[in-house]
């Protein structure tokens, strides 16, 4: 039996952020078709809901990573059915969580957003250990984490989040040390996630070059779903370094 197989897991059923348009085989982000992978990004008006919609800057890896990730967790979830597993294809590296933002704000911020993408290099990660939000013994959030030149990301995520509050979209959590993950599970009640943490702690997936950040929306309902709005090129147009 393993480590997980003896976890008494006792999680209510959660609300959870899922890439609707990106998952279910029909690409990750977008109405791309069969096997179109990377969709290109919706126009803002289709973000529109009475004005205002959710949005976050973030990182997307590549299909590969989020395959290795994949195998390594699904090991997990049969142990662990009543958590509420995110799927892979909504996985992504989130720079800024903005909240709800006026759509007006929104030429704005996509031209802060684009110069602060231009200031940074594209950056070397790798997804590597796992880990629990609060805490392992009081988790509410089970994550993988990121291998990166923390000092180097930490500064992107602080031009993103200062190019979004200059636009009048300042990120709630502003200030608060960056801690780069990616959501894997969520629980509505505190539960012991240490066996789970454990049993990932050893995972190292392959380096990716990130090369560019997204702005997406995200609709949330029955059905949690996220659409990419605009991406914009990390470094001097620097692409696919």
């Amino acid at each position: 039996m393993t480590a997980t197989a003896r976890t008494g897991l006792s999680c209510a059923r959660v609300e959870h952020t899922v890439l609707q348009s990106r998952g279910d085989g029909q690409g990750r982000l977008g109405q791309g078709g069969a096997g179109s992978g990377r969709a290109a990004p919706a126009p803002a008006a289709a973000a529109d809901t009475n004005g205002g919609m959710r949005l976050f800057v973030a990182i997307e890896p590549p299909d590969q990573v989020l395959t290795e990730l994949s195998a390594a967790a699904g090991r997990l979830r049969p142990a662990a059915a009543e958590l509420r597993w995110t799927r892979p294809q909504s996985w992504h590296l989130t720079l800024a969580f903005l909240g709800e933002v006026d759509e007006r704000v929104l030429p704005d911020l996509s031209i802060r957003l684009e110069r602060a993408a231009r200031r940074h290099p594209p950056q070397r990660l790798s997804i590597a250990g796992a880990g629990a939000f609060p805490s392992a013994t009081r988790g509410r959030v089970l994550w993988a984490g990121i291998r990166a030149d923390r000092q180097s990301l930490a500064a992107l995520a602080d031009s993103v989040a200062a190019g979004a509050r200059r636009s009048g979209a300042p990120p709630p959590d502003e200030g608060r040390r960056y801690h780069p993950h990616l959501t894997l599970a969520r629980c509505r009640e505190p539960t012991d996630l240490t066996e789970l943490a454990a049993d990932l702690a050893g995972f190292a997936g392959s380096t990716w070059t990130a090369s560019e950040i997204s702005l997406i929306t995200s609709y949330l309902g029955a059905e949690p779903r996220y659409t990419e709005l605009q991406r914009w090129p990390l470094g001097a147009g620097a692409r696919g370094q």
